[in-house]
């Protein structure tokens, strides 16, 4: 008589249990808990999100200028509107042109800015699960929704940085993984996350592809990860750049009016170097700097996890960014610091919870939960600084709906509005160009543009709006300039002078501006 061995569940009959094989039930719980932490994370971000809403929605508009500024490139996408040479990668002004459909143009940026206010903390926790990290990472990550640096972004306009600050750890995270199996169809989905990353933000852009070569640096040089063939390497370098060369020629225009025409320009705003992380971190500074420090030192987390598979992310992203924050002199640049500094704690959350040693494994889910009373602190701090961050880039009044809706409205088409200053440098004239729909000159800081037409078309309207010459000569000015109508800040330092002007043919007068016909 011939016995066969009895495995499994079979086995598990015969002694009248009736079970699941013991890795299955550990995998079934593990997928739960995974479940559990995603949706957890997924109504956390919601959460941050809606709050965020409810702040800017009773807003008149959204603060900050940048908002028209992508209202007013959408429409160039869509008609060649705007002058020549004002190019920008064009993903978030044509979500800013599809948003007017969806709750016409105040509304629908409004949307914009919320969304792309989480994108980072989404970004972040999905290159997380595809690197393979599993519940604790959902905690770090969850700070950056509620991060002092993105409600900053968020209330002066910078939707573009913040999407691509959000799709560039993902585009990372999948050519790591691209590069651990040198497979085409993963490179094929690094290469659209990267064509995205790139049509969101040129500076996130540049981050996205020096990290990429680091990351791909690391993986040859350190890792040892050799392609099985000089033709399997070269496909999937190809498979990664591909989609990116639309960009092409955006990027070379870009190049030559940022770059190459002007070099690394100083710093924008009153924020040095040195000032930077101190204003950036000035939430929680004891979580944000031992991220950074954990972000600094993820290399070793090696040691501690023999099979660490997010170190070398977080390596490429800290190090490009550092690059080219000293290098180029631009604080922009620091803002990606929190991306590798939340990816840095989940690091080392993942190496302690995978370490032989047991006191490492036995820390990190303590750890991980010691988190979480801190994040309900960062929220509650991060609401308070976001108010005052929408208080302070709230740079227009209300009632300049109602002049964007005149000159809409009642001026003709084409019609030249040169828009005077407001005594802090800001571009508000975009808010012309986009909720008006009236080519501008704009007053303006030239620290805030990027390209030689819009720095002479400021330089005329600062000539036009000249404090130190009479009402009548600004106004020759700014006929011989072509100018049909003049949008003038009642908060300039120099108004004075034009309340009291008798001849001023003014069509339109609210509290805080007035729109006069030259």
């Amino acid at each position: 008589m011939i016995q066969v061995p009895l495995r499994g569940p079979l086995r598990a009959a015969r002694s009248g249990v009736v079970a699941l094989p013991g890795s299955a039930v550990v995998r079934g719980i593990a997928a739960a808990g995974a479940v559990g932490a995603d949706l957890t994370f997924l109504a956390f971000v919601a959460a941050a999100a809606a709050v965020r809403w409810s702040i800017l929605r009773p807003l008149p508009l959204p603060p900050g200028a940048d908002g028209g500024n992508w209202l007013a490139l959408g429409r160039a996408l869509w008609d060649h509107a705007m002058p020549g040479g004002v190019v920008y990668p064009p993903l978030v002004p044509a979500l800013a042109l599809a948003a007017e459909w969806i709750d016409r143009p105040i509304g629908g940026l409004k949307l914009i800015a919320v969304a792309s206010s989480v994108m980072p903390s989404l970004g972040c926790y999905a290159a997380a699960r595809i690197c393979g990290l599993r519940w604790m990472a959902a905690i770090p990550c969850a700070f950056l929704a509620v991060a002092n640096s993105v409600g900053e972004a968020t209330a002066w306009g910078g939707y573009p940085q913040l999407v691509g600050l959000g799709l560039m750890p993902v585009a990372l995270a999948l050519l790591d993984l691209s590069l651990r199996t040198w497979r085409a169809g993963l490179a094929s989905l690094s290469g659209l996350a990267f064509a995205a990353t790139l049509a969101a933000d040129e500076m996130v852009g540049a981050v996205a592809v020096l990290a990429a070569a680091l990351l791909v640096g690391v993986h040859l040089i350190v890792l040892g990860a050799r392609p099985p063939s000089p033709r399997r390497f070269l496909l999937v370098a190809a498979v990664v750049a591909a989609p990116s060369i639309v960009l092409a020629a955006t990027y070379v225009q870009l190049l030559a009016a940022i770059y190459l025409t002007y070099g690394p320009r100083p710093v924008r705003g009153n924020i040095a170097l040195r000032d930077f992380f101190p204003y950036a971190f000035r939430d929680l500074p004891a979580f944000w700097y031992p991220a950074m420090l954990l972000a600094g030192v993820a290399p070793a987390a090696w040691f501690v996890r023999a099979r660490s598979r997010t170190w070398p992310l977080v390596l490429a992203i800290l190090a490009s960014s550092a690059i080219l924050f000293v290098g180029l002199r631009q604080v922009r640049f620091g803002y990606v610091v929190p991306v590798a500094a939340v990816l840095g704690v989940a690091t080392w959350l993942d190496a302690m919870e995978h370490s032989t040693l047991g006191a490492f494994r036995r820390a990190a889910p303590v750890a991980a939960l010691a988190l979480i009373p801190v994040l309900g602190y960062q929220s509650i701090v991060g609401v308070h600084w976001f108010r005052e961050q929408v208080r302070f880039y709230q740079v227009v009044p209300g009632d300049w709906v109602q002049a964007m809706s005149f000159l809409r409205l009642k001026t003709p088409p084409g019609a030249v509005v040169a828009v005077g200053p407001n005594d802090r440098g800001d571009p508000t004239g975009w808010w012309v160009q986009g909720l008006g729909e009236r080519p501008a000159l704009i007053s303006s800081d030239p620290a805030w543009l990027d390209f030689p037409d819009e720095r002479a078309r400021s330089q005329q309207a600062l000539w036009i709006f000249d404090p130190t010459v009479q009402v009548q000569e600004s106004l020759r000015r700014a006929r011989s300039s072509g100018v049909a109508y003049l949008l003038v800040d009642k908060r300039w330092s120099g108004y004075g002078a034009w309340r009291r002007e008798p001849t001023l043919h003014v069509v339109l007068d609210e509290a805080d501006v007035a729109v006069v016909k030259v």
